[in-house]
């Protein structure tokens, strides 16, 4: 049987953990758009808030008698509350430990969660926290064991105690489970690990353990993978098709754009679309009011904000919830043709993954229509760049419902483009799928990213017009070359 790699979790612990957090978030206390802080950013976040500290009683008693404001201190209490969320120790019975010192620790790990909640954060020791609290959700934790059949970990000596309880739990109860590693080569005990985790491995499965010990060294007799990179059609396919330079600077190079309202704008009305579909979903679309719309929309504005330094005026804000309330309006006639909200499926092909997210709605019978919202102004069919537009989104469409098919057995019929702002007018613009066109637009797909991978960034002379450069950040760049 084929396997689909995109159906496997490869990584570190960490990024895994991260992963799934963000395909279950709603059944977690994380907001959207949070931030992952580093080690710096962990330390800099504490000494910040260093009056708040300063404030709990006793908590010179962790500091060796120092002050809080001092940047050792900073460092002192990450070190703490990273070995509190790496044991995975509970807070309420570190409370009421006689040791003083330990109820002190308890109220320092508290205060600093509720700064990390008030900041929409999270710090490398607290994913595996959250990931633990999300396995205690029954629901969850089944659809993970189904997902999750098998388990494998390599430098296991390098776990520490959350990770292995983790792992450990998701094994069961079949414990297919497979660990490698060498208790000689424990390099990251100043992150917690322990290396008793693989010592006593097998003392976690009294009904038996196979132990191999591996005495050859194979690293040099096997190849190394090649590396795919992954790419998104509308943010790097479509980006390198607008204009290569444009992909460039942005993309490679990493420039940040100047003219960056519409995307923040179009994010915007995604995620609070996305917020009302979730809800939907869930069976509650009795909560898809005007005030819940307000809400939502506001705190992904704040969120993303916060993490972009991008704002929009009052009259922009009033505009996307508009273009929200558009489709709210149009769709809550017919709730249930809602079928599922950012369906994430990947395109494998030899140098290259492509990634999607696609909404579905219900279509005739057992079939499946695709949504695709656009936030743009509805293109003119009968001007030559409308024209180019578009059949650069069905193009888009037709990948999302080869995967579709591909990915989850689901027929797909038709596919839709929704826009946002439409009002005096219809909001779609609707194709009829033909698989049969598939490997040609695969091909063009490939084509693109050969040419990104072997950083052909050459715009043709021929395509620069005004539409497509009047405003562009590049064009006096371009217009030197």
């Amino acid at each position: 049987m084929p396997i689909n790699i995109s159906d496997m979790l490869i990584g570190t612990l960490h990024s895994i953990f991260l992963r799934l957090l963000d395909e279950y978030r709603q059944y977690t206390t994380l907001k959207r758009n949070y931030r992952t802080l580093d080690g710096f950013d962990q330390q800099y976040l504490i000494y910040q808030n260093n009056k708040r500290f300063d404030e709990i009683d006793g908590i010179k008693l962790l500091l060796n008698n120092c002050e809080t404001y001092l940047w050792s201190s900073a460092q002192k209490l990450c070190s703490l509350v990273n070995k509190v969320s790496e044991e995975n120790l509970d807070l309420d019975l570190l409370a009421k430990c006689e040791n003083d010192k330990l109820k002190v620790l308890a109220t320092v790990v508290r205060t600093y969660r509720s700064i990390l909640a008030e900041e929409n954060a999270l710090d490398f020791s607290l994913i595996q926290t959250h990931f633990w609290h999300l396995l205690k959700n029954e629901e969850v934790l089944g659809k993970l064991r189904q997902r999750i059949r098998y388990l494998m970990v390599d430098e296991y000596q390098d776990t520490n105690i959350i990770q292995e309880q983790i792992l450990l739990k998701l094994a069961s109860p079949h414990h297919r489970i497979c660990v490698v590693g060498d208790d000689d080569q424990a390099l990251y005990r100043f992150r917690g690990a322990t290396v008793e985790n693989i010592l006593r491995f097998r003392e976690n499965f009294p009904s038996g353990c196979q132990k191999i010990e591996l005495t050859k060294n194979y690293i040099d007799e096997v190849p190394l993978a090649q590396i795919k990179h992954a790419y998104s059609f509308t943010s790097h396919i479509l980006v390198y098709e607008n204009c290569p330079v444009q992909y460039k600077f942005f993309r490679e190079l990493e420039f940040t754009p100047i003219r960056t309202n519409a995307v923040m704008f179009g994010t915007l009305v995604h995620q609070t679309i996305e917020d009302v579909h979730r809800a939907v979903l869930n069976g509650h679309a009795e909560l898809v009011t005007h005030e819940s719309i307000d809400e939502w929309l506001h705190d992904n504005y704040r969120q993303l904000s916060r993490n972009t330094g991008l704002y929009l005026s009052e009259g922009g804000l009033s505009v996307v919830r508009k273009h929200v309330c558009n489709y709210v309006e149009y769709a809550q006639k017919n709730w249930s043709i809602i079928r599922y909200a950012e369906v994430p499926v990947t395109l494998q092909q030899p140098k290259f993954i492509l990634e999607v997210k696609i909404d579905l709605i219900r279509g005739d019978g057992n079939s499946i229509e695709l949504l695709d919202f656009k936030s743009e102004k509805k293109p003119d069919r009968f001007s030559e760049d409308g024209r180019d537009k578009l059949k650069r989104y069905k193009r888009q469409l037709e990948i999302y419902a080869y995967l579709i098919e591909k990915r989850y057995g689901m027929h797909v019929t038709r596919m839709h483009l929704y826009y946002t702002g439409a009002e005096s007018e219809s909001p779609f613009i609707s194709f009829d799928y033909n698989a049969k066109s598939i490997q040609k637009t695969i091909a063009e797909v490939t084509n693109i990213v050969d040419r990104i991978e072997t950083k052909d960034f050459r715009q043709p002379p021929t395509k620069r017009c005004n539409q497509l450069c009047g405003n562009c950040d590049l064009k006096h760049f371009c217009d030197n070359i």
